[in-house]
């Protein structure tokens, strides 16, 4: 029986088909990484294949496969094989679940009446980017006014204390919501004082006499 030898592989359509999967039709994931798998017939060629995401913003995939998550959305992740007539490719959906989203921002700095302000929220999780807004039919105190982007800024034109809701609303599709409530408190600026200046005096100059000292007395005066 003539002993088998080995032959070089031939990219055609006779030899390989198109790589059967990529992990599976659709995936979803919750976790930030995912192991993707490009076979050919009988073969593994995974490190072999050209590997690229649709969408980096949302998932990367380096050369062995494995795809990072970036943000919550949706990519193709795609593998190519070889070049020309006998190029071969196949892709896969990657879903990735974005976190929930959550308003970092629990209280905000005092300010005074009449005088420049500004704080930003801060929110994490969900997709970016935010956009800011107010909810509940509350309203921040007079003089201040909250931009889309998370600032609220302005002077606050009356003293007291301003409770008010915000809400943040990602770019997620459908998106996700978050409220906070939150409050300011103004208070009114210090009162001027008129400093009294009392009329110039003199200090009248004393003598005070210089006592000698000796060691023979015991550092007692003379």
């Amino acid at each position: 029986m003539e002993a088998p030898t080995s032959r070089p592989l031939r990219y055609s359509q006779s030899r390989y088909r198109r790589p059967q999967r990529l992990f599976r039709p659709e995936a979803r994931s919750n976790s930030p990484r995912l192991a993707l798998i490009a076979t050919a017939v009988r073969k593994n060629i995974t490190t072999q294949v050209t590997w690229s995401s649709s969408n980096t913003n949302v998932a990367t995939i380096n050369s062995s496969g494995l795809a990072s998550a970036i943000a919550g959305g949706s990519a193709s992740i795609v593998a190519s094989f070889g070049g020309g007539e006998t190029a071969i490719s196949g892709s896969a959906a990657l879903t990735v679940q974005a976190t929930p989203l959550v308003i970092g921002t629990t209280t905000l700095p005092s300010g005074l009446e009449g005088q420049a302000y500004l704080a930003t929220l801060v929110a994490s999780g969900g997709t970016a980017p935010y956009t800011w807004s107010m909810a509940n039919n509350t309203s921040l105190p007079p003089g201040l006014s909250l931009s889309s982007g998370g600032k609220i800024s302005g002077a606050p034109t009356v003293a007291g204390t301003g409770t008010f809701t915000v809400q943040v609303t990602d770019g997620a599709s459908p998106p996700q919501t978050a409220t906070q409530s939150l409050s300011i408190m103004i208070t009114s600026p210090p009162a001027f004082y008129t400093i009294w200046t009392p009329p110039r005096f003199q200090l009248q100059q004393m003598q005070v006499p210089i006592h000698q000292w000796s060691w023979e007395s015991c550092l007692s005066p003379t």
